[in-house]
This record gives C-alpha cells, sequence and structure tokens, in this order.
C-alpha cells in the first residue's frame, strides 16, 4: 500500500524488457493505482448489507476492499484469517468459492473468490450468512406467498374435491343398496313368478317380427321337455313340436297376428322332446312399434293336458257307455238321426238291430253281477268285432245292444248281419267268462227308409219281443 496523503494506492511495477543475455531487467515501468477508482467502479453494485469486496495478495496482506476501512485496518496483514489460510492450503486456486471464513464479522460468512490473471493477487466478495438469508427472504418472499396461497388453494382444492367425493361414495352406496334391493325383489318377483308357473303350468313365449328370434321362458322350455341352455327356439322348431292337424293352425294364427296385429288363442296337441303327447293353450297377442306395424307378438304356453283329459273323459262318459266302451244312447240318436237324413238325401237303405241277451237276469242272479259284467263287455266286443267300420254298435243299457246298419241294401243285409251276430256268439268260448256258461241273442229288425226315428224304434222292438218270445218256446 501507498498514501500520498489524500487516500490509498496500490504500487504496480512492471518489467517492460531485459538485455539480451541477461535476466537483469532492461527497464521497469511502475505506477500507483488509486483504490478509490476501484471503490468508483465497483461502487454501483447492489450488494446485502454488510457484504465486503477485497483483494487480498499471496503473502496475506489485505491489498484492498470495500467499503473501506481504517488505514491500520485496510492494509493489515491477514495472513492469520481462515479465508487466506483457506487459499494457501489451496494452492491459490483461479476461481471458487469457501463458506464459514469468518474475517470481517466475526459472523460465519461466504466467500466467492476469483484470481486476477498473472498476478499475485485475489479478489473476493465476502457476505454473511445473516445477509445472504436475509437476501433470499426478500427475494423468496412473494414466491413464498404465492406458494403458501397456491398451497392452501391445494388443500381447500383437495379438501372439497375429498368432500365431493365422500358426498359421491355416498351417493353411490346408497344408489347400490337401493340396486341391490331392486335386484333382490326382481329375483324375488322372478322366481315367484317361476314357481307360479311352474304351478299353473304356464310359460310365456316372445317372437321378434323383425329378426324372427323366438324366445321362451323357463315354464315352456319344461312343457316341451327341452333344456334352455341346449335347446335354442325358434319358429319353425316350435312347429315342429306340433301335430300336423296344430301345426297349420299355429302358423295361420301367427302370420294373422305378425300381418294384423290380431289377438288369438287356440288349444294345440303337441309331441314333447320326450315323445309324450300334451295338449297345451297357446295365447298370443301383437305389440305394434311406432310405424303401426308389429313388433313382436308374444303370449303364453298353458300345459292342459289333463283338463284336456278331463274334458275328453266327460265327453266320453256323456257320449260312451262307462262298462263297455261302446256309444251310449245319446251318441246313438245322434248317428241315427244323421244316418236317416243321410239316406233319405241320397236314396239309400237304413237298418237297425235291437239285440237283447236272453235270460240275462238269470246270469246276475246266480253268478254274480261281476260275471254278468264280463259278460257284456265280452258281447260288447264280439258285436264291434263284427261290424263293418261305417257300422255303430251302442248300449241303450242293462243287457240292450243296438247297431246301425248306414248305407244298406235291401231286406238281405239287416238279415245276414243279425244271422252271423247269431252265430258268432253261440259259438264263442264262454269257459273263460264261467264254466259252462252258453249264451245266446235275440235281435229285432227294423229297415227301409224311414224318416221318423221312434217309428223306427218301435218296429226294431216289436221283432226283437217276437224274436225273444220264440227263442223262450
Amino acid at each position: 500500500w501507498w498514501s500520498n496523503g489524500s487516500g490509498w494506492a496500490l504500487p504496480v511495477r512492471v518489467v517492460a524488457g531485459s538485455r539480451s543475455g541477461s535476466d537483469e531487467p532492461e527497464f521497469i515501468v511502475s505506477a500507483l493505482l488509486d483504490t478509490r477508482r476501484l471503490e468508483s467502479l465497483w461502487g454501483h453494485l447492489q450488494l446485502p448489507a454488510d457484504t465486503r469486496l477485497g483483494l487480498v495478495s499471496d503473502s496475506g496482506d489485505a491489498v484492498w476492499r470495500m467499503p473501506a476501512e481504517q488505514a491500520e485496518s485496510a492494509g493489515g496483514a491477514h495472513s492469520n484469517s481462515p479465508f487466506w489460510q483457506r487459499l494457501r492450503d489451496a494452492g491459490f486456486p483461479a476461481s471458487g468459492e469457501f463458506r464459514n471464513g469468518g474475517v470481517f464479522s466475526g459472523d460465519r460468512e461466504g466467500y466467492l473468490f476469483h484470481r486476477m490473471g498473472g498476478y499475485p493477487l485475489t479478489a473476493f466478495v465476502a457476505v454473511p450468512r445473516h445477509s445472504l438469508w436475509a437476501t433470499w427472504l426478500d427475494r423468496v418472499q412473494l414466491p413464498i406467498a404465492l406458494f403458501a396461497l397456491a398451497l392452501a388453494g391445494l388443500v381447500f382444492a383437495a379438501a372439497w374435491s375429498h368432500r365431493q367425493q365422500r358426498t359421491r361414495e355416498s351417493e353411490r352406496d346408497v344408489a347400490e343398496t337401493v340396486l341391490r334391493e331392486q335386484e333382490t325383489e326382481i329375483q324375488r318377483q322372478a322366481a315367484l313368478l317361476d314357481q307360479t308357473q311352474r304351478a299353473a303350468r304356464v310359460g310365456g313365449w316372445e317372437l321378434d317380427t323383425v329378426t324372427g328370434g323366438l324366445y321362451w321362458t323357463d315354464e315352456t322350455h319344461r312343457i316341451h321337455e327341452t333344456e334352455p341352455g341346449q335347446y335354442t327356439p325358434s319358429l319353425e322348431g316350435a312347429l315342429d313340436f306340433c301335430t300336423p292337424e296344430s301345426r297349420e293352425t299355429l302358423r295361420s294364427a301367427v302370420e294373422r297376428s305378425v300381418q294384423s296385429a290380431q289377438s288369438w288363442d287356440a288349444d294345440l296337441e303337441l309331441v314333447t322332446a320326450q315323445g309324450r303327447r300334451i295338449w297345451v293353450r297357446v295365447t298370443g297377442h301383437s305389440e305394434a312399434g311406432p310405424s303401426g306395424l308389429p313388433l313382436r307378438v308374444s303370449g303364453s304356453y298353458q300345459d292342459v293336458t289333463d283338463r284336456h283329459r278331463a274334458d275328453e273323459q266327460i265327453r266320453r262318459l256323456a257320449q260312451y257307455d262307462e262298462l263297455t266302451s261302446l256309444a251310449n244312447r245319446n251318441l246313438f240318436t245322434h248317428h241315427l238321426m244323421h244316418a236317416i237324413a243321410r239316406a233319405e238325401r241320397y236314396g239309400k237303405h237304413l237298418a237297425v238291430l235291437f239285440v237283447d241277451l236272453d235270460r240275462f237276469k238269470n246270469i246276475n242272479d246266480t253268478l254274480g253281477h261281476d260275471t254278468g259284467d264280463m259278460v257284456l263287455k265280452a258281447m260288447a266286443r264280439r258285436l264291434s268285432e263284427n261290424m263293418r267300420q261305417s257300422d255303430l254298435v251302442a248300449r241303450l243299457g242293462g243287457d240292450e245292444f243296438v247297431v246301425i246298419l248306414p248305407d244298406g241294401s235291401p231286406d238281405p243285409l239287416g238279415r245276414s248281419v243279425a244271422e252271423r251276430l247269431t252265430s258268432a256268439v253261440a259259438t264263442h268260448p264262454w269257459e273263460s267268462v264261467a264254466p259252462g256258461l252258453r249264451v245266446s241273442l235275440s235281435i229285432g229288425l227294423s229297415q227301409g227308409p224311414v224318416a221318423d226315428v221312434a217309428r223306427l224304434f218301435e218296429l226294431a222292438d216289436s221283432a226283437l219281443y217276437r224274436d225273444k218270445r220264440r227263442n223262450r218256446r
């Protein structure tokens, strides 16, 4: 350092050249650098509070620093400072940084340093740590505030989102509970409906008129004796289950529903997949779309086999004799009136035979009514076997039988039938019914174009009693 009385200056010298072949300098350029120039050069820098700039020589002298100190401090040796010692230990590096130098304020300071070219000088900046923190806080205060505000917003948004999510989850749980209850109710109703369909033996069906697809309920599959997972129903397949008479009925009914949206119901005879013959009552109605054309046809299948058999049994009881299964008086009268009308229309002859067992009362009295019933059944079979398919054999009651011979010829037909019946009964072995049993007949014949049923009955009955009197002699 050099003082000229008005301030501090830095003496500088430069060897400008040397004599040829000699190490001695030829001349030396020297100057004094006024440190106030450095202060004016670096004074515009905006540094944190208590920040210092300076130059330190390799010998440890504080050549210059800003702000300026007293002369004895400014030019004092700093060879004991931690900063210079670290520079020396590091071999006076070109640039770098040290922490916790502690030269000026005694506080823990940070240093940035840079070596001055080829000179034994190092420039440095010393910033106390409290100034670093204060500056850093000044610079990050707004970002921190914004970050805090953003974080608060995120926390609020997260809390609101969490609350909304919990609300949605609660609503979803309620909806799922309601849905499960509805599904349970639907399943309960479906099970109840299935049980009801099973009990009533009623199934459902639906035909899509656009795709042609046919749907059957489980009970409809059970009625047809098919497995839902193994058999796919179709309209042609449903028709194949029908008997020939029922097939055309079902086809026509479905076509009417598709074309004109007519409702219908019909009794059909089916042959199930297991080969059983059953009767079903099938209903159908159409559902029209926006265009007015039927979109689908749906209805029901009900197994009415038991009812049909009961109706058939009632019908048989009303028209047929329960013991012999021959036509009874009602069916006989109906066929006789039809035969008389046909004979009149086409000019045909008609014959009626009244057949009565001789001494049948004795059979019941001596052998019992069970034996008498066996005789009547055997008599009915014998009469039926000796008649044409167009003839009608009926039992009027007791041991009285009657035969209608429609489309017959004059006298020889009725007489020949009567003789054949008499011979067949007389030669029939009755040992299987009762040992030593003999059965004979009395037959009354009435024939000709007679328009009065009562008159025809009267003539046949009179002939019967004449024959019975003759057989008793």
